[in-house]
């Protein structure tokens, strides 16, 4: 369209439109899905292959459970699930927003450059989220997912 053609955006562009028409879309009968069917012993959501194996929490076990109990507003037990899911559920949120905002208005998204220890900051903090969990004595037993 910067040539003046009234000839719809193809290529990436219609791309990037569709999958945020289709995020719009999927994301809202996601979320009912998760609303309405609990995340339980038997239910539809498949297990955590990890836990499975080897008996330990991931740093993402109870992240199912945890945004579940966000959808239902009750913010103490989605942080006794996963803490770490319910800290980083606000920037996802926000990132995506943004993407989803640039695909509809047919502009690239710009990231907001980082300092590059960043990336190192978030990977010790789920490192140490992921030990933390494992050890079997106060205070650290609370960061495995449990019910209240």
């Amino acid at each position: 369209m910067e040539d003046g053609s009234p000839i719809p955006s193809t290529g990436a562009s219609a791309r990037r439109r569709w999958a945020a028409l289709a995020a719009t879309a999927g994301l809202p009968v996601a979320a009912g899905i998760l609303y309405r069917v609990p995340p339980t012993e038997g239910s539809l959501y498949p297990p955590c292959l990890f836990h499975l194996l080897t008996g330990l929490h991931c740093p993402g076990c109870g992240t199912t459970r945890c945004l579940h109990a966000l959808l239902h507003g009750d913010l103490h037990q989605a942080a006794a699930y996963n803490v770490l899911t319910l800290c980083l559920v606000p920037p996802l949120l926000f990132w995506a927003a943004r993407a989803w905002w640039a695909a509809l208005a047919d502009r690239p998204v710009r990231p907001r450059p980082l300092p590059g220890w960043t990336f190192w900051v978030l990977l010790v903090v789920v490192a140490a989220f992921a030990v933390l969990r494992n050890l079997p004595f106060a205070p650290f037993r609370v960061l495995a997912p449990h019910a209240l």
